[in-house]
């Protein structure tokens, strides 16, 4: 009698085993789909990070120019005061530019006049 017993629970077991292998099968089978999508955000997170270090390398030749900006504004504002600081030696050459014109114009009428002097004296 415990062996007319035996088969019938070892039947259920059986069952209960069956039912756990298909539950097993049936997630096996549902990673595969999972797998995929697993693949597809493997492959958007490597896009991402491309993209990523594309922003990084342009963010860096940005700062590179601003950088570069902001020595050439430097030195055009180095070489603007240093212009600025000429202005008063340039006017003061002008100025002397003019004294000299100012002198050779009279020393020219001085010349004139003295030739027309010597002349007078030996005609």
């Amino acid at each position: 009698e415990n062996q007319k017993n035996a088969l019938p629970q070892a039947l259920k077991d059986a069952e209960a085993k069956v039912q756990e292998l298909e539950l097993v099968v049936q997630g096996i089978r549902s990673l595969g789909p999972l797998q995929a999508r697993v693949e597809e955000q493997k492959t958007r997170v490597a896009e991402v990070q491309k993209k990523a270090e594309s922003a990084d390398a342009e963010s860096m030749k940005a700062d590179d120019a601003a950088a570069q900006s902001e020595r050439t504004l430097r030195a055009i504002t180095e070489r603007h005061a240093a212009a600025a600081s000429l202005e008063p030696q340039l006017a003061r050459c002008l100025s002397l530019e003019e004294e000299v014109a100012d002198l050779v114009d009279y020393v020219e009428r001085l010349g004139g006049a003295r030739a027309g002097v010597d002349g007078a004296d030996t005609g």
